[in-house]
């Protein structure tokens, strides 16, 4: 047989040979390469990263998260990790697929509710942040339209 065994693990397997939990020769035969992906709650590229999502879920219509969502998603703990953030944007990206802008009502009911709550925990401190933001989620309501945005 000619294959390539690719493994996973989130426990610390050198601490489990160490305390015997972990057959040490099976542990050097599996391990070829080692790659450790820090959780998605410790990465800080979480904006850059669901802009990279949603371009490939969706590359011929491209869709962003509100700055309300944005926040949400950002400010959540995500312990399914990446696969998990890809299939919520998934489906928020279809439940919301008139618009070009996902909002927290576009993800499933059950993530909503954790959702929520992040808002608050990571809404902007400043007067110049809000400000900011309400520009945004205007510019994007009137599809990038700069003198539609103004008079509003």
């Amino acid at each position: 047989m000619d294959f390539r065994l690719v493994s996973a693990s989130l426990r610390e397997l050198d601490r489990l040979i160490h305390e015997q939990g972990f057959r040490e020769d099976l542990y050097y035969r599996i391990n070829g390469m080692r790659v450790v992906i820090a959780p998605l709650r410790e990465r800080q590229d979480i904006p850059e990263l669901i802009k990279k999502l949603l371009q490939q879920l969706s590359p011929n219509e491209p869709k962003q998260l509100s700055s309300e969502a944005m926040r949400a998603v950002a400010g959540y703990r995500w312990p399914g990790n990446v696969r998990q953030l890809q299939q919520a944007l998934k489906v928020a990206a279809i439940l919301g697929a008139d618009s070009p802008c996902i909002e927290i009502d576009h993800f499933s009911p059950d993530l909503q509710q954790v959702l929520r709550p992040c808002i608050s925990q990571s809404a902007p401190s400043t007067l110049q942040a809000i400000e900011w933001d309400v520009i945004q989620n205007t510019l994007r309501q009137y599809n990038g339209n700069m003198s539609a945005t103004a008079k509003a």
